[in-house]
């Protein structure tokens, strides 16, 4: 923070401590992508293994969804109370988040099965994913940059 004050037209008092901090800088840059290299160089995708993971809890990682949407009907305290108590129940006794919401009439009244299904559908969380990766490639190649090796 020092450094961004600087006396007028630039004395020393300030941009020496600079030859410290921007080297720093660039090597904990370089080590950073170097490790970003190596994690994603070896990393092995398993669609179905992560699908499975997701649907491990019954729906519980995406609960708020659920607050937020129930939120816009009966206010989002409300709707956080009610998604709380049934996610504590779904997770202490072990059954499925997604029933509880369904048979629960503080949920069912103001959401439908069908948006429940559709609030609890991780794919609705990552489906833009892929676009965005597209778009950051294509400035990128515009631009005349690589970007991880491609």
């Amino acid at each position: 923070m020092e450094v961004m004050m600087s006396e007028h037209e630039r004395d020393m008092s300030a941009w020496q401590s600079e030859w410290e901090f921007v080297p720093e800088g660039c090597i904990l840059t370089g080590a950073i992508l170097n490790q970003m290299n190596f994690v994603l160089g070896n990393l092995i995708v398993k669609p179905d293994q992560m699908r499975r993971n997701l649907d491990a809890l019954g729906g519980l990682i995406l609960s708020e969804a659920v607050m937020l949407r129930l939120g816009e009907s009966v206010g989002r305290q409300t709707a956080h109370d009610f998604v709380y108590e049934i996610s504590m129940e779904a997770f202490e006794k072990g059954v499925s988040f997604r029933e509880l919401l369904k048979k629960d009439d503080n949920v069912s009244s103001h959401l439908l099965a069908g948006e429940i299904e559709e609030l609890l559908d991780p794919s609705n969380y990552v489906d833009h994913c892929s676009a965005l990766v597209d778009s950051v490639i294509a400035a990128c190649e515009a631009e005349s940059l690589t970007v991880c090796g491609t």
